[in-house]
């Protein structure tokens, strides 16, 4: 049974906050936060690699091409694939990359919102759009706490805060 509640991605480089943003959501609002686009990749990357699942998602990020390129032929008959997996029984996916991916989204009305997390981080390879192709931009460039706060703000506009 498909949930009426409304669907976000959140998006942006590594390291960003897209992680914290989804959790604050999940335990804030009555949003659902199942699992992310590399939580979907990292069972064919531990397979390609023959290691320990747990292992190749701990060191996601220290070959970020090479889960990119196994994401991407993962989703090279349907650019939508890992964000669809991704709200399988959940309202919240994190991690979109491609360009084609977001249209696909975007064009399909997967999601209901598309969020950009804004922090300086070191710049991000794998990333083929910015915040030019989301709805709404949260700065992360403070401390834990106004990001939080943002969070809340977006989430009271948007009428998804717990009664």
């Amino acid at each position: 049974m498909e949930s009426t509640l409304p669907k976000i991605a959140i998006c942006g480089p590594g390291r960003c906050g897209k992680d914290t943003a989804a959790r604050w959501f999940a335990s804030h609002t009555l949003l659902r936060f199942g699992r992310s686009t590399s939580e979907v990749i990292a069972p064919h990357v531990a397979a390609r690699l023959s290691l320990p699942l747990e292992v190749v998602f701990s060191h996601r990020h220290d070959n970020r091409q090479f889960w990119f390129d196994v994401g991407n032929e993962l989703q090279r008959t349907d650019p939508a694939y890992l964000v669809r997996e991704t709200l399988k029984d959940a309202e919240i996916s994190i991690g979109m990359r491609n360009r084609s991916e977001i249209l696909a989204v975007r064009d399909a009305g997967i999601v209901d919102l598309i969020v950009w997390i804004d922090r300086d981080v070191p710049a991000d390879p794998t990333m083929e759009f910015g915040p030019e192709m989301c709805d709404v931009i949260v700065l992360n460039r403070g401390t834990i706490e106004e990001f939080y706060q943002r969070l809340e703000s977006l989430a009271r506009w948007a009428r998804l805060l717990r009664p």
